[in-house]
C-alpha cells in the first residue's frame, strides 16, 4: 500500500499555502517600510498624507487646457499639466504614426535617393539621445523670425519666435441653441450607433451633426490675425510645446518606421506576386493587402512606442514645458512631500500608460476576432 495522501503531496494544495506565504510576508514588509517611514516623519517633525494637495499652488502655468490661477490648489495644477502632457502625447501618436509608416514604406522603394534620405533620417533619430534632440529643436525654434517677419502659410497660420498660431474652432452656446442641441444629440448618435459597430452610419450622423453647428454659428473657425507685438485670435502652441512635439515625433517616428518595415517584410512575397497577376498595381496591393496583414506582427510593437511616448514625455522639465512631471516636481519642492510626490506621479503616468496599453490590445484582439489581421 502507498504512503497515505496529506497536504504535502497535493501540488494544488502546496501551491495555495506558498501563495498566502508569500502574500503574508509581502503585506509584512509593507507594513514595516511603513511604520518606518512614519516614525522618520515623526522624528523630523513632518506630517505625511496627500493633504497638501488641496493647498494653494501659489505658481503659474504658463499653458493649460482648462483655467487655472495660482490660487488654485496644487491638485488642480497636477490635472491641468497632466492635460498638457495627455495634448501632446496624442499628438506625438498621431504625428509620430503618420511619419514613421510614410518612412517604414519608403525605406522600401526601388527608388535609391528616397531609400538613401529615409535611412539616413532614421539612422540618424534613432541613434540619437532624445533629450538631446529636443534641446535641438528648442534652440531651433528659438532661431525662427520674429513676429513682424513670421512665415505665413496663407495669412491661416503663422511660424514665429512666438510659436506656431492656427486656425481653431471657436463655440458659441447662445446662438441658435435649439439647432445646436439637435446637433449635438446627432453627434451623440453617432457615438451611440458606432458602440454597434455600424461605422456608415456613425459617420452620417456625425456629419450632420457637424454640419448642423456650423450652419447654427454654434461652432466656427477662428483665424489667427498678426498684430505689431502679438497674434490675435486662433489657437497658439508654444515655442516650448512645438520644441517637445517635434522631438518626440521625429525620434518616435524613426523607430515606428523600422517596425513597419519589418512587418511589410514579414508578409508573404508571394502575396505581391498574387496581386499583381490580378492586374493591381503596387500602391493598391500596399494599401489594401499588405498594410492589413502587417497589423498582426507590427500592433504589439506600436503599442510599446506609444506607451514610449508618454513617458519620454517627462523630458519636456528640461525646455520648460509645464507637463505632469513638473507640476509634481513643483509641488515636491514647495512642500516637501517627496514620497507622496512621487507615489501621484507614478500613479499618473500609470493610468495613462495603461490605458493606452488596454485601448491598443483591445483594438488588437478586435482585429484578431474578425480575421482582419490573420
Amino acid at each position: 500500500m502507498g504512503s497515505p495522501r496529506t497536504w504535502l503531496n497535493d501540488r494544488r494544495t502546496r501551491a495555495v499555502v506558498v501563495q498566502a506565504g508569500a502574500a503574508v510576508l509581502m503585506v509584512a514588509v509593507a507594513a514595516l517600510l511603513a511604520a518606518t517611514l512614519a516614525a522618520n516623519l515623526a522624528r523630523l517633525n513632518l506630517s505625511g498624507g496627500f493633504g497638501f494637495l488641496l493647498r494653494p499652488a501659489g505658481m503659474a502655468i504658463g499653458e493649460s487646457v482648462i483655467a487655472f490661477e495660482p490660487s488654485d490648489s496644487f491638485a488642480w495644477a497636477i490635472l491641468a499639466a497632466a492635460l498638457n502632457t495627455l495634448r501632446v502625447a496624442l499628438a506625438a501618436i498621431v504625428l509620430a504614426t503618420v511619419l514613421g509608416t510614410a518612412v517604414g514604406v519608403a525605406r522600401l522603394s526601388p527608388n535609391p535617393l528616397l531609400r538613401g534620405i529615409t535611412s539616413v533620417y532614421v539612422e540618424l533619430f534613432r541613434n540619437t539621445p532624445l533629450l538631446l534632440q529636443i534641446l535641438f529643436w528648442s534652440a531651433l525654434v528659438l532661431k525662427l523670425p520674429r513676429v513682424r517677419e513670421a512665415v505665413s502659410f496663407g495669412d491661416w497660420a503663422f511660424l514665429s519666435q512666438r510659436g506656431l498660431q492656427v486656425p481653431a474652432l471657436a463655440f458659441d452656446a447662445n446662438t441658435a441653441w435649439p439647432l445646436a442641441l439637435a446637433a449635438a444629440l446627432a453627434c451623440a448618435a453617432a457615438v451611440a450607433v458606432l458602440a454597434w459597430r455600424m461605422r456608415v452610419v456613425a459617420a452620417v450622423f456625425l456629419l450632420v451633426g457637424l454640419a448642423g453647428l456650423f450652419w447654427a454659428g454654434t461652432l466656427g473657425m477662428q483665424q489667427p490675425v498678426r498684430r505689431p507685438f502679438g497674434f490675435a485670435g486662433g489657437l497658439t502652441l508654444t515655442p516650448e510645446f512645438c520644441a517637445l512635439l517635434a522631438g518626440l515625433v521625429a525620434y518616435t517616428g524613426a523607430f515606428i518606421a523600422e517596425i513597419v518595415r519589418g512587418g511589410i517584410l514579414a508578409v508573404p512575397r508571394g502575396q505581391w506576386e498574387a496581386a499583381r497577376s490580378l492586374g493591381l498595381h503596387d500602391a493598391r496591393i500596399l494599401r489594401m493587402i499588405v498594410l492589413p496583414q502587417t497589423l498582426r506582427v507590427i500592433l504589439p510593437a506600436i503599442t510599446s512606442q506609444y506607451v514610449g511616448i508618454i513617458k519620454n514625455s517627462s523630458l519636456a522639465i528640461a525646455i520648460g514645458f509645464p507637463d505632469l512631471f513638473w507640476a509634481v516636481s513643483t509641488a515636491i519642492n514647495v512642500t516637501g512631500h517627496a514620497i507622496e510626490g512621487v507615489a501621484v506621479m507614478m500613479a499618473a503616468y500609470l493610468v495613462l500608460t495603461l490605458a493606452t496599453a488596454t485601448t491598443m490590445n483591445r483594438w488588437h484582439a478586435g482585429l484578431l476576432r474578425r480575421g482582419v489581421s490573420r
